[in-house]
Parts: structure tokens; sequence; C-alpha cells
């Protein structure tokens, strides 16, 4: 964990850009989603980030940092991927 430090600060600042909210909006506007059902989706997503963080941190003392960070990376690729669905 102590190696790549580096590596998770940069991946954790640019994480937050959220750069696929550009896309995200004109393809779901292609699919019918108005703006006030993509605000919806964010708020959904907003509580789900919110119901997450104490099980998270739970996880992290008895998994370890390393192993609940592997986790979530795994949990967000796989969410992304299904987003188009």
């Amino acid at each position: 964990m102590k190696k790549n430090i580096k590596l998770l600060y940069g991946f954790s600042f640019f994480d937050q850009f959220m750069i696929v909210i550009a896309l995200w909006v004109p393809y779901l506007a292609t699919k019918g989603i108005g703006m006030r059902q993509f605000m919806e989706l964010q708020a959904v997503f907003a509580l789900v980030i919110l119901c997450g963080e104490l099980p998270s941190g739970l996880l992290s003392d008895l998994w370890g940092r390393k192993k609940t960070l592997l986790l979530g990376s795994t949990l967000k690729a796989v969410s992304f991927s299904l987003l188009p669905l």
C-alpha cells in the first residue's frame, strides 16, 4: 500500500471529476430520460454512497484498507459496465 500511495492519490483526484457524466447526460437523453429523471438518479446514487460509508469502514477494519479498496474499485467497475443496460 505504501508503494502505491501516489497512484492512489492520483486516482482519487481524477476520479472526482466524473468525466463520464459529460457523456452520460446526452446518452440518457437519447434513451428518453429527462433532466429531472437524471437528477433523481443522481440523488439515488448519492444515497447509495451514503448508505455504503459505514459498512465500507467496518469492512476496512476487518479486512484492511487494501482489500476494501480493491472490492470498492471492482464494484464500481462492474456498476459502470452495467450502466448502458
